[in-house]
C-alpha cells in the first residue's frame, strides 16, 4: 500500500483461514488516499513448507575446533529451538536468541568451554537443501510467484487519523505482528514489530567502546560497517572487522 505524493509505504501481513480465503491487514500509517497492490509471492504449499524447516533441527550445520593449546578435538554444532540434551555442548544467549541453543557433539576429552574457532559446513548443508526440496522445487519455479491480482491497484481513501500502536519492548521470540512498519519517505522506514529506536553516533559507540565486532553475511553488511566507522566523535574507537561471502568467494572489510 502506498501514496506516492506523500512518499509512504508500507506492506500488508495476510491471514490464512486454511478454507481458500484470506483477509489482508494494513496498518494506516497516514490519512487520504492509498494505492494496493495484491501479489501472490509464493503458492500457500511453499509458505507450509517455509513453516515446517523454520524451527526443524540440524538445518545448519557448523565444524568446530576445541583446543586447550596442546589438544585439538574437532567436532560439529548445529541449532536446536528448544528440548533437552545428553552428553552435549550447549551454548546459550536468551537475550539474543531466545529459546535457540547452538548444540555441538561433545569432544571425547576436552571440555566445552574450550571452544576455539567455528565455520559453516557448507557442503553438509548444501546437501541437506537438496533433499529437503526433492519433489517440491515446482513450488519455486517463476510460474508460481509473482501472480498480481488483475484489479490491482485497488484505490481507497482513509479517513481516520493515524493510531499510535502500543509495542512491546525489543527482544527475541516476538510475536509477528500485524505490520512490520513503513517507510515514511524513500529513505526513512519506521519498525513496529518492537520498540526500537534510531541511535545517535555518540549513544551508538558510548556503548560499543571499546569492543570487538565481527560481522559475517552477504555484502549489505557493508552498510553495518560504514555506520561503525563513523566513530570521529568517539574518542576511542571499536574494532571492527567483517566479512562478506559472494558467489566467488569471501571478501574482508576491516578498521
Amino acid at each position: 500500500m502506498w501514496n506516492e505524493k506523500l512518499q509512504k509505504y508500507t506492506a500488508g501481513r495476510s491471514v490464512d483461514y486454511g478454507n481458500g480465503t484470506y483477509s489482508m491487514f494494513f496498518y494506516a500509517a497516514w490519512k487520504g488516499a492509498a494505492s494496493i497492490n495484491v501479489t501472490l509471492s509464493v503458492p500457500r504449499e511453499a509458505i507450509l513448507f517455509y513453516e515446517q524447516m523454520k524451527y526443524k533441527d540440524h538445518r545448519i550445520l557448523w565444524s568446530v575446533k576445541f583446543t586447550d593449546g596442546s589438544i585439538t578435538e574437532n567436532s560439529n554444532c548445529t541449532i536446536s529451538n528448544e528440548g533437552t540434551w545428553d552428553n552435549k555442548c550447549s551454548f546459550e544467549n536468551h537475550r539474543s536468541m531466545g529459546k535457540t541453543a547452538i548444540i555441538c557433539d561433545k569432544p571425547k576429552t576436552l571440555n566445552c568451554q574450550t571452544l576455539n574457532s567455528t565455520s559453516q559446513n557448507l557442503t553438509a548443508m548444501a546437501t541437506l537443501a537438496n533433499d529437503a526440496v526433492a519433489g517440491l522445487s515446482y513450488l519455486f519455479e517463476r510460474s508460481f510467484k509473482g501472480a498480481r491480482f488483475l484489479a490491482s491497484p485497488i484505490k481507497v481513501n482513509i479517513k481516520d487519523d493515524v493510531t499510535k500502536m502500543n509495542l512491546p519492548k525489543c527482544g527475541p521470540d516476538l510475536p509477528v505482528s500485524m505490520t512490520s512498519g513503513y517507510w515514511t519517505n524513500n529513505h526513512s522506514f519506521i519498525p513496529m514489530m518492537c520498540q526500537s529506536q534510531e541511535w545517535t553516533a555518540a549513544q551508538r559507540f558510548q556503548c560499543s567502546s571499546p569492543k570487538w565486532f565481527f560481522f559475517v553475511g552477504d555484502s549489505t553488511i557493508l552498510q553495518i560497517r560504514r555506520r561503525f566507522a563513523d566513530v570521529e566523535i568517539i574518542p576511542e574507537k571499536p574494532k571492527i572487522t567483517c566479512s562478506y561471502v559472494a558467489l566467488r568467494g569471501g571478501l574482508p572489510c576491516s578498521m
